[in-house]
This record gives structure tokens, C-alpha cells and sequence, in this order.
């Protein structure tokens, strides 16, 4: 893809930034004095975000709010960032211990801006109880049972006029209060707007 692309208001897209959290052991960890120490940590991140002027993005967080987070173009880059990386490895850092972790392998797949036509943003789980609340599919869903320490997967299951067991097709009649199934709702950033998918 060409690094001179053009980006469009509204256009979709997805970079890379440069982060370094490096400091002292006794700031970053709370360590006793004598252990202290620098700690190096540098990594990359992918981000996400919409153009909202002329070659400005604006990163768009997982949960689809905008961030008042602001990146600029420049001749196809962002310079801030390529800077930042450049820096990094002045101080004697490999691109491999730098891009580790990521897809990333050069310094022209860091600099890539990439359109994207949606941007997927952090999934919600919504519970509903087995005994009140039947799903409108007869679709597999996860069971839980909720318990003093939080919810515990107990079963596969279907609703078919019945609650009925997933890999045996008997019925399931051991539900309680304390039994929920799960919805997973995919959520998507586009044109602007937050859309919702259920996944059952």
C-alpha cells in the first residue's frame, strides 16, 4: 500500500505508536531501595482512529468513545512516532526487542497507516436468568451459576419449548436462580456510530 495514500474526513484507520514506560523499579514496581534499578520497557501499540481534518486522527478507544488523542500525517507518516522510534534505537534497542510481541518487522510496517472499514471495539457479556428470561433462538449458549466467588461455566445448552442439554438433547431441569445464560455482544465503530451484533 502506498505510504501517500489519501485519507478522506470519516476514513477509518489503524497505526502503530511507540511507547516507552521505562523508570526505576522503585516508581514502577514499589521495590525496596537497595533492589532498585532502571527497567526498560518499550513496546509498540496498535491504535485505532477516525480522520476528523485534514490528515489528523483522532484515536477511537475500545469502548468507542473518542479520546481527544490527536496524530498528524505527514507525508504519509507520523512523524512524531517514526521519531520516537528512531530515538529508541539510538539508545541501542533492536527493532526485535522493540516491535516484540507485535506483526511488526521493519520500520516501513511501523510507519504504515492503514484504512480500515470498521473498527472492532471491546466486546460486552450480558446475563439473563435460565428460569425467567429464554433465549428468542433456539441457538447454543453458554450456562453459568453464579456462586460467592463470582460465575462458574456449568453447561452448553438450548432453549427448545425447554431448556434442553447441548451435546444430549435431555432436558435440563437442575436450573436454579443462580442459573444464567450469557449473550455476547459484538460492538463495531462505523460511519460515526456505535452498532451492536449479538452473538449467542
Amino acid at each position: 500500500m502506498s505510504r501517500e495514500q489519501k485519507f478522506m474526513i470519516g476514513d477509518l484507520v489503524k497505526f502503530n505508536i511507540v511507547t516507552d514506560d521505562s523508570g526505576w523499579a522503585t516508581d514502577k514496581f514499589g521495590v525496596e531501595p537497595q533492589l532498585d534499578g532502571w527497567v526498560t520497557e518499550v513496546y509498540t501499540e496498535e491504535l485505532f482512529g477516525e480522520i476528523v481534518r485534514r490528515n489528523t486522527i483522532e484515536v477511537i478507544q475500545s469502548n468507542g468513545n473518542r479520546s481527544g488523542r490527536f496524530y498528524k500525517i505527514q507525508n504519509g507518516i507520523i512523524h512524531t512516532e517514526s521519531t520516537e522510534l528512531r530515538n529508541i534505537r539510538d539508545t541501542g534497542m533492536s527493532l526485535q526487542d522493540i516491535f516484540e510481541g507485535s506483526e511488526l518487522k521493519t520500520v516501513k510496517d511501523f510507519q504504515t497507516i492503514t484504512k480500515v472499514h470498521l473498527i472492532e471495539l471491546s466486546s460486552k457479556w450480558e446475563f439473563y436468568s435460565c428460569l425467567h428470561e429464554q433465549p428468542k433462538h433456539s441457538n447454543k449458549v453458554s450456562v453459568w451459576e453464579k456462586q460467592h466467588i463470582g460465575r462458574m461455566l456449568k453447561d452448553y445448552a438450548y432453549f427448545d419449548g425447554v431448556w434442553k442439554d447441548f451435546k444430549t438433547n435431555e432436558p435440563i431441569e437442575h436450573f436454579t436462580e443462580n442459573h444464567e445464560w450469557q449473550v455476547t455482544k459484538r460492538r463495531i465503530f462505523i460511519d460515526g456510530q456505535i452498532f451492536i451484533q449479538e452473538n449467542i
